[in-house]
């Protein structure tokens, strides 16, 4: 698997209720209505919010029951193995703000937890994981909680969002969860995983010890999210570019981004911009 692009979160959600390889779930159509979903669901948080470069996006990954592939293809950055599987994916590039990695934790945190207080919101119970560039970075802000034997070559799938909830998975370990040789411990392949989850085992100490980490990261969100990027000021705009603003505020994060990095060409283009009429 390739590493994610420089300041990207990548994300996946799959279904734990049902037969994960099941032709219904290999339906395009079925996908694309839990997509919407989902979709609809989340806007009442994501509406509000002025994401620093790109926002939360889910794109459709089917396999029939014969394995076949439908719908868009995965990108390198995801592991090989969920594309054997119907799911969910995303990807978020945050650039310099990495609190829309954290606010894209606690969504999914609510998504999967609103999978399992409401089962018919999406019609299905959901699971979720998500890594940038760096790997796991919930495990990166948990690593002092973490187990001796959990390190980078045998952590694969062993961290999901599930019912709101962080769940580290111990299986494959010997005992479970006690401090053994590195080299006896390997990562679990991703079906094992989702089967850990599925059953509701797994419940331990360190499972406890990183939601504890990541409910204090997320502290008083989603309001502390979005009173974060806030900043107020006052500018004199043409009327195109407020009129603009005013319909899709979340243009002054892009409009930020390009003046930020203007180059050459940009520099050219603000020596010759005029007063505007206001």
């Amino acid at each position: 698997m390739a590493r994610c692009p420089e300041s990207t979160a990548a994300y996946q959600l799959f279904v734990v209720t049902k037969a994960l390889d099941c032709e219904e779930e290999g339906n395009r159509t079925w996908c694309e209505e839990l997509r919407n979903r989902v979709l609809e669901w989340t806007a009442a948080y994501t509406k509000e919010y002025v994401w620093h470069c790109e926002g939360f996006k889910l794109n459709v990954h089917c396999c029939s029951g014969l394995g076949q592939q439908e719908g868009s293809s995965l990108p390198d950055f995801c592991p090989a193995e969920s594309a054997e599987l119907s799911h969910l994916w995303g990807s978020t590039w945050y650039g310099d703000n990495v609190e829309d990695a954290w606010f894209l934790v606690w969504l999914l945190k609510q998504v999967t937890l609103a999978s399992w207080t409401r089962p018919d919101q999406f019609g299905c119970e959901l699971a979720a994981r998500i890594w940038d560039d760096d790997g796991d970075f919930v495990f990166i802000e948990a690593a002092e909680c973490l187990p001796e034997w959990l390190q980078p070559d045998n952590s694969a799938n062993r961290l999901f969002l599930h019912k709101g909830v962080a769940r580290v998975l111990c299986q494959g370990s010997d005992p479970p969860g006690c401090g053994v040789a590195k080299l006896r411990v390997k990562g679990l392949g991703l079906r094992e995983a989702l089967e850990i989850v599925k059953s509701g085992g797994e419940g331990n100490r360190f499972s406890g010890r990183v939601n504890s980490v990541v409910e204090a990261r997320l502290s008083g969100y989603p309001e502390r999210a979005t009173a974060h990027q806030q900043h107020a000021c006052v500018c004199c705009l043409p009327r195109r570019a407020a009129l603009l603003l005013q319909r899709h505020p979340n243009a002054v994060a892009q409009a930020t981004h390009s003046f930020f990095y203007r180059g050459t060409e940009g520099m050219k283009l603000l020596r010759n911009l005029s007063a505007p009429s206001t």
